[in-house]
């Protein structure tokens, strides 16, 4: 036990716990007897935020612990409450947690079989890598880790709530729809050293909900890009009004892009919103290209080859461009 000790200290991940101990004067109490059984609800009252950005989301959740300490049995005594800093307590590192806001007084109660009850609220916020490459119809996994450290699974054991575990039905949140909750235990071997440790773990899946994007953003540059399809419509030989159009389409989709960042994730890889804004981009500036050609074929006599061209342009242009929302609509 005092190597393992030595291990966390080293790593550092329990050190902003010892702090909070040191504040509140938490003494080291020893472990009851033999291997300790901590039966564990976790129950999501609320999803509040999935940030692509920050690679973190932010949960309002209810937890619940129980074992027994031979210790604190008093027959006859009934239902005890105390403070937490007065009993054993399995000390738990959220390895990914970045924040917490617990809601309730750190008590526990203790039934007169020595029975610890222990149940805390906390507005917590975690982080999650996300795979954004399908921005905006991607769906993503999230999930919260707790170690139980300083401990060995021989020594600490936890086990699953069933039936004190589970989700709301609805969130606050609007962007994202939240799928199956699970809660599980086991071990979890630690990065880098030879230490297993108890732990448990939530996981759930949420489906991003596309349609403010396809709303604002898919909607916005489709008419940018069917402004540009105009040129085609335009007399083959005025070239200045017809460049004209296709320039301040071009320079439209840029200046959208830009207001648009701040709703789009900064990654090191291109998403599929991306690739759309891109795509657009390119299939704008093949028009500018078609309309220089047809200038060109109209200025050295051609104008009914001209004529012609611009006839295939002005239909093979809205083409790729459905090919292109489709692309993206069911991406």
């Amino acid at each position: 036990m005092r190597t393992i000790l030595v291990i966390w200290a080293a790593m550092g991940l329990s050190l902003g716990q010892a702090a909070a101990s040191a504040e509140v004067g938490e003494p080291d109490i020893a472990a009851p007897p033999g291997q300790t059984k901590v039966t564990v609800g976790v129950y999501l009252i609320d999803l509040i935020e999935v940030d692509g950005a920050s690679q973190t989301f932010t949960a309002d959740l209810w937890f619940k612990l129980s074992w027994n300490d031979p210790r604190l049995a008093k027959p006859g005594s009934g239902l005890r409450r105390m403070d937490r800093a007065d009993v054993w307590y399995p000390k738990l590192l959220p390895s990914n947690q970045r924040s917490g806001d617990p809601k309730w007084p750190d008590e526990v109660l203790v039934d007169d079989e020595g029975t610890v009850v222990y149940r805390q609220r906390s507005v917590s916020t975690f982080a999650c890598p996300l795979d954004l490459r399908k921005f905006p119809h991607d769906v993503q996994s999230l999930h919260a880790l707790v170690l139980g450290v300083e401990s060995t699974p021989e020594d600490l054991v936890f086990e699953v709530d069933e039936a004190g575990s589970g989700r709301s039905k609805s969130f606050t949140i609007t962007d994202w729809e939240a799928g199956e909750f699970r809660l599980t235990s086991g071990t979890h071997q630690v990065a880098g050293v030879c230490i297993e440790v108890p732990s448990f773990r939530i996981d759930f899946k949420v489906t991003r909900l596309s349609r403010y994007y396809l709303g604002t953003i898919f909607s916005t540059v489709a008419i940018i890009a069917l402004m540009a399809w105009l040129v085609y419509w335009l007399p083959v030989g005025t070239l200045p009004p017809r460049v004209s159009v296709s320039v301040t389409s071009m320079l439209a989709l840029i200046a959208y892009r830009f207001v648009a960042a701040q709703d789009l994730p900064k990654l090191p890889y291109l998403t599929s919103m991306d690739f759309f804004l891109l795509g657009a981009a390119v299939l704008i500036l093949v028009g500018l290209t078609t309309v220089v050609v047809v200038a060109n074929q109209d200025g050295k006599g051609n104008t009914q080859l001209a004529k012609r061209l611009n006839l295939v342009f002005r239909w093979a242009y809205p083409l790729v461009l459905l090919a292109l929302l489709a692309a993206f609509a069911t991406s």
